[in-house]
């Protein structure tokens, strides 16, 4: 079982471990310079300018996914069950209010459904990333 808070938290650790370029400042600095401005066009100019290429940010994207892929597989989930609507093993069962339903959605199933496509934006991912953590860490 797992709660919103520690699976976003985890996602926060792992992005700064697997995404984030090195080195890293510390984490707090990180998160602060993406809170309230975490759209796909404000990762691409904070991760994109010029320290890292884009296919090189999906490289580091990619084996953030598999470390969260592994997260979930330890708490006893697929990351490939999770949907808007159905999340297994989530303490209290699957998220009911919208703004919950529609976090799970981008942030879990869209990115699964893409990562491996041609159309799939590393910026638009790690984006929603960002937005699911800053929703669960709040709360």
């Amino acid at each position: 079982m797992y709660t919103d808070q520690e699976l976003a938290k985890k996602m926060q650790s792992l992005l700064i471990n697997y995404v984030f370029p090195k080195p890293n400042p510390r984490q707090q600095d990180i998160m602060t310079q993406f809170s309230g401005n975490n759209t796909e066009i404000d990762v691409r100019d904070k991760l994109l300018s010029g320290q890292i290429t884009e296919n090189a940010l999906k490289a580091k994207f990619k084996d953030y996914w598999k470390a969260l892929s592994q997260w979930f597989k330890n708490n006893n989930v697929s990351i490939n069950a999770i949907t808007g609507v159905k999340q297994p093993q989530r303490n209290g069962g699957s998220a009911t209010t919208n703004p919950d339903k529609i976090m799970y959605d981008d942030a879990i199933l869209q990115t699964n459904l893409k990562i491996n496509t041609p159309e799939f934006s590393v910026c638009k991912a790690i984006s929603s990333q960002l937005r699911f953590i800053e929703h669960f860490i709040k709360k």
